[in-house]
């Protein structure tokens, strides 16, 4: 079950990898809410920093 698992998730990441960029969008409780497009290679949490969370954001449950 951990090798299917497994290639699966190396087979869905191929199209990302392949990719210039990816596109992301940022709403809710952001400072600069939009769409953006991040290289292939870039973390999550360099969007996080990009759109900038309010402090509501964190109040939240």
């Amino acid at each position: 079950m951990r090798i299917f698992a497994l290639f699966f998730l190396l087979l869905s990441s191929t199209g990302i990898a392949g990719a210039t960029s990816v596109p992301v969008a940022a709403s809710g409780n952001v400072r600069n809410p939009g769409s953006y497009l991040l290289p292939p290679d870039s973390r999550l949490s360099r969007l996080a920093l990009t759109a900038g969370p309010t402090e509501d954001a964190y109040m939240q449950a």
